[in-house]
């Protein structure tokens, strides 16, 4: 399908951008909420340790990802180093996730295979929308 020819402004950008640091959020949290569902049934209550967890792990991908420059426009089309910079504030997201538990002597609340799960699922979906989102911002400039 081809797009029809445009040029991006100012206010065109920040709506990707501002729309794709919601998505990004409503995708951590997302996706510690299905991975608890997996893993322990969707049917049970999720813990409020959970829930707190999930809460701080979207404050923190909030700010690692802007302080990771994740929403640089021009540097959308730019997937390896999105995926570059996207790996390292996910990882420093739940390891200092992993770093409050253990310091906080409650890493025996939380399940293992639920962090695997979160990590995993998050990544992955974090990385399609960055997909998403070079080829769409290279196909509107074209």
């Amino acid at each position: 399908m081809q797009f029809p020819r445009i040029s991006l402004g100012i206010d065109d950008q920040r709506v990707i951008t501002g729309a794709l640091r919601i998505l990004d959020l409503l995708i951590v949290a997302g996706t510690g909420y299905v991975a608890y569902g997996i893993y322990h049934g969707f049917s049970a209550h999720m813990p409020d340790h959970y829930l707190i967890a999930i809460a701080l792990g979207v404050l923190l991908a909030a700010n690692f990802m802007h302080f990771g420059k994740l929403y640089k426009f021009l540097d959308l089309q730019k997937l390896a180093a999105q995926l570059g910079a996207l790996t390292a504030c996910w990882g420093a997201v739940m390891v200092t996730l992993v770093f409050i538990a253990y310091f906080g002597k409650v890493s025996n609340n939380f399940s293992r295979a639920w962090a695997t799960y979160w990590f995993v699922a998050a990544f992955i979906s974090l990385s399609t929308v960055r997909l998403f989102a070079s080829v769409l911002i290279k196909e509107l400039r074209e």
